[in-house]
């Protein structure tokens, strides 16, 4: 397993070198990492850097997370709300046609036989 780099040495030594008042590029060169590792850590962890913005940066971008995350939140459970109360069906639609048996194959001798049928019925009915 691979160390941490920001461990307890370095995190002080961050604090002294901004509370000396170096800035940014000067604290990186230091430590021996990139600038916006310096800036994101020292957002996270809210240590004010003379100059710099990083912690009003960081806890912007915090904000931004958590807003979009509360947005996909939200999203979702009005999706699934949705799914379990469907309204009326569209009589077009593959949920309106799924609800019934499938419709038998009949040859149109099948049907002519089915339609005389119906037709002598009819005619006992009236007579």
């Amino acid at each position: 397993m691979g160390s941490r780099f920001w461990n307890l040495e370095r995190r002080a030594r961050l604090i002294e070198l901004a509370e000396r008042g170096f800035d940014v590029n000067a604290i990186a060169a230091d430590l021996g990492t990139s600038r916006g590792s310096i800036c994101t850590y020292s957002g996270r962890e809210k240590i004010e850097i003379p100059g710099e913005e990083a912690f009003k940066r960081e806890r912007n971008r915090a904000w931004w997370r958590e807003k979009s995350r509360r947005e996909t939140e939200r999203k979702r459970a009005e999706r699934k709300a949705a799914m379990e109360t469907k309204g009326p069906v569209s009589k077009t639609s593959a949920d309106y046609r799924n609800r019934f048996l499938p419709v038998q194959e009949l040859s149109k001798r099948e049907l002519q036989t089915m339609l005389a049928e119906a037709v002598q019925n009819t005619a006992r009915l009236t007579a």
